[in-house]
């Protein structure tokens, strides 16, 4: 395949690369609830794993609402970031490019924001270069006042696949500082109404100051392997296009869905400063990215094919 992509580089021109776009076509639609228990459907704010992007950005705008009166949003504010890696001898640069919308707060709350980070990948050949791009992060940022002048920060972040995929959530987080000590919630009645929803136990992993409630799902069933730790299984994101990529998500093999609850203690240890709620699908994770990765290999691999100049006259 590199031999392939090398040469047929050579065949096109600058004009033919020049700002070339990817043009995504849906192929794959993995099924909701795939890895998980038949019954049991987990979310956060009623954001599920397997939602497209555009079934979720309309909830991110709805709970932003519920703290914010509408009001005119300030000009998008662009911020670009990129790293780079090389595969097969293509290098693949990926950037964030964040267009964020702000709305003023009331209340002297700060403001609050739903944020859309684009994963733009480049793909340099000689002449130009093919780019691949789409939405892969939503992100809300809320402030809700509590019972004394500083609010409980809220942030809420939601993680998709590429559109050949069908831009499905697998991942989505949220956290919740309480800056107030009057306002930290007791962790254990947060965890009964967990339990009761799920209608299962969670492994507790405790640490200094510092406790993880762990919700791990392996082929469609709840597990608790011996000897888990606070990293042995977490919802894990895309940390880019390539095969090594795909062989590092859900290595144990027995992480498939994760739903991890972390405290931090507050006044007490059934009091939290920060709650962190983690709900990953890696599995739809591990599919989904594999067939983004071997669509945009395929799409560059025919268009360099059947990208030919005319000979000239002789």
């Amino acid at each position: 395949m590199k031999m392939l992509m090398a040469g047929a580089a050579l065949l096109l021109s600058a004009s033919t690369l020049h700002a070339q776009q990817i043009e995504w076509k849906q192929v794959q639609n993995t099924p909701k609830g795939l890895n998980l228990p038949q019954g049991i459907q987990l979310d956060i704010l009623g954001i599920t794993l397997g939602e497209s992007f555009d079934e979720v950005k309309p909830k991110f705008e709805k709970l932003l609402a519920e703290v914010q009166p509408a009001s005119k949003p300030a000009p998008p504010q662009n911020r670009v970031l990129s790293e780079a890696e090389i595969e097969m001898n293509v290098i693949a640069n990926r950037e964030a490019i964040n267009r964020q919308s702000s709305y003023q707060a009331h209340g002297g709350t700060g403001p609050a924001h739903v944020q859309e980070s684009e994963t733009v990948i480049n793909y340099p050949v000689p002449g130009g270069n093919i780019q691949a791009k789409y939405v892969s992060v939503l992100t809300l940022v809320r402030a809700t006042a509590g019972s004394g002048p500083r609010p409980i920060r809220d942030r809420i972040e939601a993680r998709f696949s590429a559109p050949s995929s069908g831009r499905q959530l697998y991942a989505v987080t949220r956290s919740l500082t309480y800056y107030e000590q009057s306002d930290q919630p007791r962790v254990s009645e947060l965890m009964n109404r967990i339990v009761a929803k799920l209608r299962m136990q969670p492994q507790v992993l405790a640490g200094v100051g510092t406790v993880i409630y762990r919700f791990q799902f392996h082929n469609g069933q709840s597990v608790s392997p011996a000897g888990a730790t606070f990293s042995s299984c977490s919802a894990q994101q895309a940390e880019g296009f390539s095969s090594a990529s795909l062989r590092s998500i859900n290595a144990s093999g027995n992480c498939d869905v994760v739903f991890n609850v972390e405290v931090r203690h507050g006044i007490s240890r059934d009091h939290a400063q920060l709650i962190s709620f983690s709900l990953g699908d890696n599995e739809r994770l591990k599919a989904n990215l594999g067939t983004d990765y071997a669509y945009m290999q395929n799409y560059v691999r025919e268009l360099l094919g059947r990208s030919r100049g005319a000979p000239p006259k002789l």
